[in-house]
């Protein structure tokens, strides 16, 4: 997201925007291409989810200062083999203003798109290892909230069967009668009367939810 586009975002009516922030965006992208993490990030230092794709307003408003400060770097690990023609066509595309970014002709014309490195292939790039690294870490933390969840439903619903245990014999209405308050016959617990007030592990909105999740087909790296 350009720094213009983050500035409407914001709500700054005054700022307008043009296909020059699809230039930025290509930087973006050539940065995360050749290292495998964006050029712009986030942390407000707690775990707020954020990392896994969830809402952060704390992070999202460091995000934005970020992009519209113009905060970047090439950190060593990653960019040490990474040739200085690389880094100036992107140096020249993540620039705060629009008017002063290289042109769609200019990029075409850049020397690191007209001048083939020879050394190139001896240089593998750390771009598929920190992908890899950054999904698993998010299917692990998918895979414990799930596994989480689970155990709070068979918590639940341990918790339900002791309470019908402990209740007095002939207390529940079983299948051959109909409770006036039940959802449906032979369901013997009224529902204001459901153990800690949570619904029946079957109607859990939340095991829905998770078993969707775990359905879903894994990204193919």
């Amino acid at each position: 997201m350009a720094p213009e586009v983050v500035s409407l975002f914001a709500g700054s009516a005054a700022n307008h925007y043009d296909k020059r922030c699809d230039l930025w965006s290509l930087g973006v992208i050539a940065y995360i291409l050749l290292c495998g993490y964006p050029p712009f990030r986030a942390d407000c230092g707690s775990d707020c989810g954020w990392e896994r794709g969830e809402n952060c307003r704390a992070c999202q408003d460091l995000l934005f200062t970020s992009i519209q400060e113009g905060r970047y770097t090439f950190p060593e690990e990653e960019w040490a083999h990474i040739s200085h023609d690389a880094k100036d066509l992107i140096r020249q595309l993540l620039v705060h203003e629009a008017s002063h970014r290289l042109s769609a002709e200019r990029v075409l014309t850049h020397p690191w798109l007209r001048r083939a490195d020879p050394l190139a292939h001896y240089r593998p790039l750390q771009t598929p290892i920190n992908i890899k690294r950054n999904m698993s870490a998010r299917n692990l933390s998918n895979f414990a909230e799930s596994a989480m969840a689970v155990n709070r439903v068979i918590a639940q619903h341990f918790s339900m069967n002791y309470s019908y245990m402990e209740r007095p014999a002939g207390a529940l209405r079983h299948s051959k009668s109909c409770h006036p308050t039940a959802r449906r016959c032979g369901a013997g617990l009224p529902e204001e009367e459901t153990p800690l007030g949570l619904s029946p592990p079957t109607e859990s909105e939340l095991m829905r939810r998770r078993l969707q999740h775990a359905e879903a087909p894994l990204p193919v790296h």
